[in-house]
């Protein structure tokens, strides 16, 4: 078997639709924020079928520049599935924004999160530390 990542749900689903991939893995639910309606949709705008299931435990990872804090943290940009699954930590941190990041990826070589100063990190800054929750 080999894995062909795809960047964004549809093209998950035209890579399968296409014959360039004999499946496809995607979510459909949510246990702590429900469905997951695009590809609901996708399934039916494809004809293409449910042919398995599996349950998988997902952890989310806080990320931010270098020298950053979780007291420094003014905004947090994210897919709304992911804003929906951490609401309840994020509800602990005042004044902090929520932003729905665009579905598409950034453009090679560069990152959609700034540093405080409102502007994206440059190449020799990208370090990120990461912390759990």
């Amino acid at each position: 078997m080999k894995v062909v990542p795809r960047p964004l749900f549809k093209d998950v689903f035209e890579a399968v639709a296409s014959g360039e991939t004999d499946h496809g893995i995607i979510p459909i639910e949510n246990s702590l924020a429900g469905s997951i309606l695009e590809n609901y949709d996708l399934l039916v705008e494809h004809n293409l079928v449910i042919t398995g299931e599996i349950k998988l435990r997902i952890l989310h990872n806080l990320m931010a520049n270098e020298g950053a804090s979780i007291d420094t943290i003014k905004r947090v940009s994210s897919h709304p599935q992911a804003l929906m699954q951490c609401k309840d930590f994020l509800n602990t941190l005042p004044g902090v924004n929520r932003s729905v990041s665009t579905t598409q990826p950034p453009p090679r070589g560069r990152s959609k999160i700034p540093d405080r100063s409102g502007k994206p990190p440059s190449p020799a800054s990208r370090r990120r530390w990461i912390m759990g929750w």
